[in-house]
């Protein structure tokens, strides 16, 4: 009789360290999300990825919403959607309206947004290499 033990790692996890991300220090001219978006109004998020749904728990939530008040625009979009979806939940009194979120490796993508009637669409780069495909 053979005794098979299996050891996996959780569905959803972030390395222990998250590396910078590089390309944000060369964004160092691109003006910060917080500049167009209120950041604050975010009070959720789930990731939509190959492993499925996850909606960050609040300490998850926390730490990226720090990095979306830090991120820097890239100037347009830098890459087509792909297979990671955020789905950003809003206070219900904010004026934000979200067109298609995304996410790639240390980057957020949105598209068709508007927040206080002003239109946004781009690559904003997280001063992190935050993996989305890890949550």
């Amino acid at each position: 009789m053979a005794v098979v033990t299996l050891i996996s790692e959780p569905s959803f996890a972030q390395p222990s360290v998250i590396k910078p991300n590089p390309r944000y220090a060369y964004r160092s001219q691109g003006y910060l999300l917080s500049s167009r978006f209120p950041i604050d109004d975010i009070t959720g998020v789930t990731v939509e990825n190959f492993r499925g749904k996850h909606k960050l728990s609040s300490k998850e939530l926390s730490f990226l919403k720090q990095q979306l008040k830090l991120a820097r625009a890239f100037g347009g979009l830098e890459v087509e959607p792909g297979h990671i979806v955020v789905h950003i939940q809003l206070k219900s009194n904010s004026k934000v309206k979200l067109g298609y979120t995304y996410a790639s490796t240390g980057s957020i993508h949105f598209e068709r947004g508007s927040a206080n009637g002003n239109d946004f669409s781009g690559t904003f780069f997280l001063s992190v290499d935050l993996n989305f495909d890890n949550y």
